[in-house]
């Protein structure tokens, strides 16, 4: 979701960037034209990233994922045991959606583990961790793997 969100953002902002630009050029404003240049500028900074991070991919492949995952889950979903060939099938079928996954995000993967403690009630250790995480990385966790950063929190 962070991925179609920050996406469809940049599309949104990228569309009334362009229709601004739009109208300023038609209208020939001569007032604030730095203040437009400089918010066009921001705005195609944007979508170049947008673009270089591949967000669109991303969130493709994660929906991509995910579907799958629940179409293997529906053959644990029948009321019986599975024979050994059934078993090793879904097995096999697991393994093949895991190595067309993304690489870890590491302090993603840490936050998500955070959110799973703090749901079945775990507080203490976990939570002291979490609050030494700074917002902005928080923010920037599935951008970035932050390797280094939650190696050295998760000694601490």
């Amino acid at each position: 979701m962070f991925y179609e969100r920050w996406n469809a953002i940049t599309a949104a902002l990228s569309g009334i960037l362009l229709a601004s630009g739009s109208v300023v050029h038609y209208y020939e404003v001569t007032t604030g034209v730095v203040f437009w240049t400089v918010l066009l500028a921001l705005g195609a900074a944007w979508c170049v990233v947008d673009a270089s991070l591949g967000t669109n991919k991303k969130a493709n492949l994660h929906s991509n994922l995910a579907h799958r995952f629940i179409q293997l889950e529906k053959t644990f979903a029948v009321d019986r045991d599975l024979s050994d060939e059934e078993r090793e099938s879904a097995i096999r079928e697991r393994l093949e959606i895991e190595s067309n996954e993304p690489p870890t995000i590491y302090l993603l993967n840490e936050l998500c583990q955070y959110e799973v403690e703090r749901s079945v009630g775990v507080k203490g250790e976990a939570m002291k961790r979490l609050a030494k995480i700074p917002n902005w990385r928080k923010s920037l966790a599935p951008l970035f793997s932050q390797q280094n950063f939650t190696v050295g929190l998760a000694d601490k």
